[in-house]
């Protein structure tokens, strides 16, 4: 079996060109997983903005119709962004708890009103209702 000089230069340049591209990879991949990792993290953060934004709306609402006096009401357009778990109106809290990469994270919007209502936790655009009653704000979907 003769040996042909230009069958050893061409399996010398693939070789090569597998290295080369074993760098790229070694390159790309971290990159890649840093980019993945930071847009899940920029997902939370605007979805826990969006809530809090939403929460901190229905609550100064709630505030408006309560010191107009009964029977005094108001609607809000709220978008629900995605990743919430549950809506909690409790007294003069008003809390979204959120899933994040992180883990479950309440968002709680302070309000000076007695509230009540029942929001639920689905992702979406919705009418929220905000009605004045003699000592408590109802709060639920139009």
């Amino acid at each position: 079996m003769v040996w042909d000089p230009g069958k050893r230069r061409r399996a010398q340049i693939s070789i090569e060109y597998l290295v080369i591209m074993g760098f790229v990879l070694l390159l790309l991949l971290p990159t890649v997983a840093m980019f993945l990792l930071g847009s899940e993290e920029m997902t939370d953060s605007i979805n826990v903005n969006q809530a809090s934004r939403v929460a901190h709306k229905i609550v100064d609402a709630a505030e408006s119709v309560y010191y107009y006096g009964a029977p005094s009401q108001t609607t809000v357009r709220a978008y629900f962004p995605d990743n919430i778990q549950a809506v909690t109106i409790d007294g003069t809290e008003l809390v979204f708890r959120m899933g994040t990469t992180a883990g479950p994270s309440d968002i709680v919007a302070q309000g000076r009103v007695n509230m009540t209502g029942n929001l639920t936790a689905k992702k979406g655009i919705y009418t929220v209702k905000v009605k004045a009653f003699t000592s408590y704000v109802n709060i639920s979907y139009e």
